[in-house]
């Protein structure tokens, strides 16, 4: 009797260590189970995290090439013409003696019907080509006063000088005509609408050089030559304001707003 109580205790024993030994198998089971579903779980969302992070810099990366290339097309805008010579210019020569020096003063009367002018334009030209030498040029926009051999009206504003190289515009009568330049002035100069307004032609420094004049038939002014008006004549010319591209500040403001609700969602992450 004692044996055999011995050998169910025995018994009892083995299966108590197999039960044991098998809930620790399947906790490691478990466990190991929970720390791949775990690992999964991680690597996923370091995957998820890293693409958004992607995104977030090809976001930014693509509002900031925009941005910049607003920023460098900020100079750039639409002329519009207010007065100006409709016909295609003419050429040169057509008033001797033709050079801007020897006219001095030389220019053209106008009647603005914008409240502010921006640039004039003009055809001019070498007239003596293919000696090396260009002209640096500038206009002055004047208060309507000639009399005389003068012009007393008060100076405006000047506008940047330009240089102009060696053969400048040197095509010929009735030609083609790259001649056509732009006179900057620094800021939008403010005029009085239906008040008439005279520029002059200045060469600063260089060769001899030409202004198309022609007999236009402008309504609004006249030429005026060595400080008298000829009634018969105009320079060809054009006047207006330049209108910033309505794009460039948008794109920029767009630009900015956006690029700000990117970085301030990248950081909630």
């Amino acid at each position: 009797m004692k044996f055999s109580r011995f050998l169910r205790e025995i018994h009892a024993q083995k299966c108590q260590r197999v039960s044991f030994y098998q809930e620790l198998r399947e906790k490691d089971v478990k466990s190991a189970v929970a720390q791949a579903v775990l690992n999964q779980c991680t690597e996923k969302k370091s995957k998820e995290t890293m693409n958004k992070n992607r995104i977030f810099r090809a976001v930014e990366t693509c509002f900031l090439s925009l941005m910049y290339a607003a920023l460098a097309a900020s100079g750039q805008g639409t002329f519009t013409y207010d007065q100006q010579i409709s016909a295609p210019p003419q050429g040169f020569g057509f008033h001797n003696p033709s050079t801007i020096q020897s006219q001095q003063p030389i220019g053209q009367s106008f009647t603005p019907f914008f409240a502010s002018v921006s640039f004039i334009q003009l055809n001019l030209g070498d007239d003596n080509p293919g000696n090396s030498q260009g002209a640096t040029v500038f206009v002055n926009l004047r208060g309507n006063s000639i009399s005389g051999n003068s012009i007393s009206g008060t100076v405006l504003a000047t506008s940047s000088p330009v240089f102009m190289p060696d053969g400048f515009g040197d095509n010929g009568f009735g030609a083609s005509f790259p001649g056509i330049t732009n006179f900057f002035f620094a800021s939008p100069v403010t005029v009085t609408p239906g008040t008439t307004y005279d520029f002059d032609i200045v060469v600063q420094s260089g060769d001899a050089w030409e202004a198309d004049a022609y007999h236009y038939g402008y309504s609004g002014g006249t030429a005026f030559f060595n400080g008298t008006t000829d009634s018969g004549n105009d320079l060809w010319f054009r006047e207006g304001i330049v209108v910033p591209e309505p794009s460039v500040a948008g794109l920029v403001s767009l630009g900015s707003g956006v690029l700000f609700y990117v970085r301030r969602a990248k950081n909630r992450k």
